[in-house]
């Protein structure tokens, strides 16, 4: 990112400072120029310096499960009990364990993602439900 036309470099110090917060979200940067439909450009002094390509929301939780594993060294499941627990309540306060309404109903999830549709509300349309894939059965 930058070059000699005066876009802004990776070296700006707005972007020096967005960094670490762009990366914690998984987003990406790229020249302002280059942003689309819902890239977000950021301006300092009022130019455009650079512009975040938001992760996909499916990405999400992958991103933050991947953080919280380069935060503790080593991968999750060979923490101890007591580092478990506080990423669990890392986890619960970013909104991991909150449920959300299914996009579509429950059939056309299982056909488009070949895995079964559980929870008391699964023949509900728009309640809220868990999909275990068939890779976790």
């Amino acid at each position: 990112m930058g070059d000699e036309r005066g876009r802004a470099s990776e070296d700006h110090p707005f972007v020096v400072a967005v960094k670490p917060l762009v990366d914690a979200m998984g987003g990406e940067m790229v020249e302002p120029g280059e942003a689309q439909g819902d890239d977000v450009v950021l301006a300092w002094q009022g130019e455009d310096v650079v512009a975040v390509r938001l992760p996909h929301l499916s990405d999400s939780l992958d991103h933050i499960l991947a953080e919280l594993e380069r935060r503790h060294g080593v991968p999750l499941a060979e923490l101890d009990r007591r580092s478990k627990q506080s990423v669990v309540r890392i986890l619960e306060t970013r909104g991991a364990f909150s449920p959300r309404p299914c996009a579509r109903g429950p059939r056309a999830r299982d056909t488009a993602r070949g895995g079964t549709v559980t929870g008391p509300y699964a023949g509900v349309r728009g309640a809220p439900c868990v999909l275990i894939s068939s890779r976790d059965r």
